[in-house]
C-alpha cells in the first residue's frame, strides 16, 4: 500500500516537473530578443502588431485605392465587376490580420495563402475591368505593380512559417532508439 502511494507521488513530481520545464523554456524563448521571428510576426501580448507589418499596411491602402477607383464605374453592370473587385481586396488585410492570431503556424498559412490567393484573383478582375473599358491602362499597371509587390511579401512570411513549421515537426520526431 505505501509502495502505491509513493509510485502516486514519484508520477506528480513528474507531471509537475515536466510542466515546470515547459514553462521555463516558454519564459527562455519570450525573454530572447528575436521573439517576433519565433513566435510569428504577431503575439498575444500586443492586440494590434500586425499593424506593423508593412504588407498589412500596403494592402489597407490598396483597399482605399480600389474602392476608389471602383466608384467611377459604370452603375449599368449592377452587381458586377466593382462589387467583386471591392470583395476580393478588403478580405487581403483582414486575412492577413487573421493570420497573426493564428496560434498554430498551420492557421496562419491558412490565412496568409488566402489572402495571397485574393490578390491573385483581384490581379483578374483588374484585367477583365481593363478589357470592360473601366480601367485605363496606367491605372490597370500600377495596381498590378502594387499587388504584385503585396504577393512577394506575402509569399515571403508564408515560406518563412512554412520553414517554422517544417522545423516543429522535426523537433516533434521520436528520437530512434539505438539498439
Amino acid at each position: 500500500m505505501v509502495f502505491l502511494f509513493d509510485s502516486c507521488i514519484c508520477r506528480r513530481r513528474v507531471v509537475v516537473a515536466k510542466i515546470l520545464a515547459r514553462a521555463i523554456i516558454v519564459e527562455v524563448i519570450r525573454s530572447r530578443s528575436d521573439f517576433k521571428i519565433w513566435y510569428g510576426s504577431c503575439s498575444v501580448s500586443n492586440m494590434n502588431e500586425y499593424k506593423d507589418l508593412n504588407v498589412w499596411q500596403k494592402t489597407k491602402a490598396l483597399v482605399v485605392r480600389i474602392y476608389e477607383i471602383t466608384k467611377a464605374f459604370p452603375d449599368a453592370q449592377g452587381y458586377g465587376i466593382a462589387e467583386e473587385m471591392r470583395r476580393s481586396v478588403i478580405f487581403v488585410p483582414c486575412n492577413i490580420a487573421k493570420g497573426c492570431w493564428g496560434f498554430m503556424t498551420r492557421e496562419k498559412l491558412q490565412f496568409l495563402t488566402e489572402a495571397r490567393n485574393l490578390l491573385f484573383q483581384l490581379d483578374t478582375q483588374i484585367c477583365i475591368a481593363h478589357d470592360l473599358g473601366n480601367l485605363k491602362q496606367d491605372v490597370k499597371d500600377s495596381l498590378i505593380v502594387d499587388i504584385v509587390a503585396c504577393q512577394k511579401m506575402l509569399s515571403g512570411l508564408i515560406s518563412h512559417n512554412r520553414e517554422r513549421l517544417e522545423k516543429k515537426t522535426t523537433l516533434n520526431q521520436p528520437v530512434e532508439e539505438k539498439k
